[in-house]
């Protein structure tokens, strides 16, 4: 009986509705972060060409699978793209205007060319049966040619590109697969916006070319014309954990708490508080690594950061962080649980899934292990609302933590984090001695406030 229904279920996903085509709608995805080493936009006038082939990009998609094969979801994503690039780019160039490639314009202009052409545009969808619709997985390939020239001078001449995955449920007649494409091409967009802009806005080379004499400088030193007023919009606060490690004044935490954020706020469990910014940064991970602008004023331990391989299903961890901390206070909060598997959602090598118990705040808090060794960084739980949805069941202390491994790559790329003090590591061996531990390494604990 049960074959029996599992083959209807088959045959109803592949043949009902038979040349039902679901069109996929995108949206513009401008930049949300841009990290810049330099203060203010790229200086002087700059014109736009986007190549015909980026701006009329059409794709008709067929998932890879049996499952909703059926049907097409053709994708129209040339305007998406075309706006998300132009909006970006107002963020980066004081002043730029559009041009079609073909209008004529030589590479002798008095102002650079920025010229961006399509290089590769791959979405792909694949579903697996569920029980009332199909489990569905898109992933969305972009990468744009991109150059600037001044003239004959050849400023900058790179491939951008970005990747990225999304899952969600087919819907019962496969209409759902339009919407988790749309969702994988957005975000790979964005992702690609945020790329362009970070390597234009810190070419050295195009800087130094716009910094001479002429219109440049001319525009350059003139006076700034006034902005419309405003109402200012609501700023948004995040909050989050991070640990002070080395003797340099740098924290660890997550990159989604600050990503995007103008002002650091980071407090210590004593109270004092200290401004901070974000100096190095793995977006594909959600790590983060912050500088405090002064030395805190607390005796702080040092913290070791474990080798998260040798860590095994079952070890037991814990956690200290702030978690609710505008309903439960600013002071830090231990929560403990186990090691449920080695690896995250989908199988990802890149995250632990842990039981211990996860609210929001105690992201971007250490996770320890028994010996009191940092082997990662609480960053998540399963959402439970859309995991309701999906599998009509509400996850348990279902969380995750990157690996230290990670953390610990990322320290070649700031040094100083490495130098630690002359304090003592405490290693907890029983309960007296765990108390002990807590309380001195919760001086390393920290709430960290961003605002947008």
């Amino acid at each position: 009986m049960i074959n029996i229904l599992k083959i209807l279920i088959i045959g109803f996903f592949a043949f009902s509705f038979t040349g039902c085509a679901y069109k996929v709608t995108t949206s513009s995805s401008p930049a949300l972060d841009i990290m810049s080493d330099y203060d203010g936009k790229l200086p002087g006038e700059y014109i736009l060409m986007i190549s015909d082939d980026l701006k009329n990009i059409k794709r008709e998609i067929s998932t890879t699978s049996y499952i909703c094969t059926a049907h097409t979801y053709p994708v129209d994503v040339g305007n998406s793209i075309e706006t998300s690039i132009t909006t970006t780019l107002q963020d980066v160039f004081e002043e730029i205007s559009q041009q079609k490639p073909t209008s004529g314009t030589s590479v002798s202009s008095s102002n650079p060319i920025v010229s961006i052409r399509l290089a590769d545009f791959n979405p792909k969808v694949s579903c697996s049966m569920g029980f009332w619709e199909p489990s569905c997985t898109s992933t969305t390939e972009l990468t744009l040619k991109v150059s600037v020239r001044k003239g004959e001078q050849k400023l900058v001449n790179t491939r951008i590109g970005a990747t990225r995955t999304t899952d969600g449920g087919g819907g019962m007649y496969c209409g759902g697969v339009s919407e988790i494409l749309a969702e994988s091409i957005n975000l790979t967009v964005r992702e690609v916006s945020e790329r362009l802009a970070e390597r234009l806005l810190n070419s050295g080379k195009i800087r130094q070319a716009m910094g001479g004499s002429g219109g440049v400088g001319s525009f350059a030193s003139a006076p700034t014309q006034p902005k419309t007023p405003q109402s200012p919009a609501p700023l948004k606060l995040l909050k989050g954990t991070g640990v002070y490690v080395g003797s340099s004044n740098y924290i660890i935490t997550n990159y989604h708490i600050v990503a995007g954020s103008k002002n650091i706020n980071v407090k210590f469990s004593n109270g004092k508080s200290y401004t901070a910014t974000m100096v190095a940064k793995d977006k594909s991970n959600d790590v983060a690594f912050l500088k405090l602008n002064e030395s805190p004023e607390i005796i702080a331990s040092n913290i070791v950061l474990a080798n998260s391989s040798s860590v095994k299903s079952g070890d037991k961890v814990f956690t200290i962080g702030y978690p609710m901390s505008n309903i439960l206070g600013d002071r830090p909060r231990f929560a403990e649980g186990a090691i449920s598997s080695i690896y995250g959602v989908d199988n990802d090598p890149r995250v632990f899934q842990i039981s211990v118990p996860i609210q929001p705040g105690n992201s971007g808090g250490p996770l320890f292990n028994e010996k009191g060794e940092v082997i990662g960084i609480t960053m998540a739980s399963l959402d439970a609302a859309n995991t309701m949805q999906i599998t009509g069941a509400i996850p348990q202390n279902v969380n995750f933590a990157i690996k230290s491994s990670f953390i610990l790559n990322m320290m070649a790329m700031v040094p100083e984090s490495l130098i630690s003090s002359t304090g003592i590591v405490v290693t907890p061996k029983d309960s007296e001695s765990l108390s002990n531990f807590i309380e001195k390494v919760s001086n390393n604990i920290v709430l960290i406030e961003a605002k947008e």
